[in-house]
Order: structure tokens, then C-alpha cells, then sequence
């Protein structure tokens, strides 16, 4: 797992003093047709750029070399599909699944928002805001968290905010 990417190989690395981009590839294997299962030949890659966790001032960008297949069978409606790296990126994504997790981390613990996330990163305030929004979701409905869990306190402390700030309930 070089550079902590999941399923993938470093071909390159370039670095300048505000970027940094790792181009990277998986291993070939036999893909079959996710439609009729036929053995596809390749049509050769394409390449998806990815945004990931900035390293201190310097972006971090993933070129991913993605595979490209034709499905030989004529009848088959599927044509043609690409390959999926899940611990990579969602499908269709454009930010990396540990860069999430790493903007989950800076709002729970470092209380960024979103916006100042979303610069971070360079992407836009909503195609990150929906990737978030998602896992945290998804995190929600995890009843699991709760494994271990006897009580839940509660800040008594209230505050009002008005012409005045006052601590405690009105």
C-alpha cells in the first residue's frame, strides 16, 4: 500500500513547491463483464485525477491510470465499463476515500468547516459537502458506536446570544 493508497501501485511521483501528484495503476487480472460475465479485453486506461489529504501547504493530487474494458458479446448491453478501487475513490468520485475521512477528522476535531476544507483541497464547497454529508450518515446509523456506553452527559451550559451574551438558561 505505498503512500497509504489501498489496492494500487506507484508509477511516478512530481513534486513542485504548492503540488505534489502520485500517478498511480493496479495490477492487471482478468476482468470479466459485470453484466454477462464474458472475459472483456482491454481497451487500455484513462486517466482520473483525484484529490487527496494536502500534505501541510502542498496539494496532493492522485492520477489514477483507471482500466478501461469492452465486453466482446454482442447481445450484452454494457459495452463498455471501467474499473473500480472502492478503498480508492466512490465511483465517479473525484476525492479520495482517505481524504474524507481526513475532513471528518478536521471537523470533529479541529472544527474546520467545510468551506475551509473544500479550499484545502481545491474542490468545491458542495462536491465535498456530499461526500461528508454521506459518511457521517452512514456513521449515524451505526448503532455500534454505542457498544460500551452507560450514560450520556450533557453540557448544563447554555448560551444565549443576543445584544448581550449571558451564560445559563433565560
Amino acid at each position: 500500500m505505498p503512500l497509504g493508497l489501498p489496492d494500487v501501485r506507484v508509477e511516478e511521483v512530481q513534486r513542485t513547491q504548492t503540488l505534489m501528484a502520485a500517478t498511480v495503476s493496479t495490477h492487471w487480472q482478468l476482468q470479466g463483464c459485470p453484466d454477462c460475465g464474458v472475459s472483456a479485453p482491454s481497451r487500455g486506461r484513462r486517466r482520473r485525477v483525484l484529490h487527496d489529504v494536502p500534505h501541510g501547504d502542498v496539494r496532493v493530487r492522485v492520477v489514477w491510470r483507471q482500466r478501461v474494458w469492452r465486453c466482446p458479446d454482442p447481445a450484452c448491453p454494457r459495452g463498455s465499463f471501467v474499473e473500480q478501487v472502492p478503498g480508492l475513490v466512490t465511483p465517479r468520485g473525484s476525492i479520495t476515500g482517505r481524504a474524507i475521512t481526513w475532513a471528518i477528522g478536521q471537523l470533529r476535531g479541529e472544527h474546520a468547516t467545510i468551506a475551509g476544507l473544500a479550499r484545502r483541497l481545491g474542490v468545491s464547497w458542495w462536491a465535498l459537502w456530499r461526500l461528508v454529508r454521506s459518511e457521517l450518515e452512514h456513521l449515524a446509523a451505526n448503532e455500534s458506536r454505542f457498544a460500551g456506553v452507560r450514560s450520556l452527559g450533557v453540557d448544563e451550559h447554555i448560551w444565549h446570544h443576543g445584544d448581550q451574551c449571558t451564560k445559563g438558561p433565560k
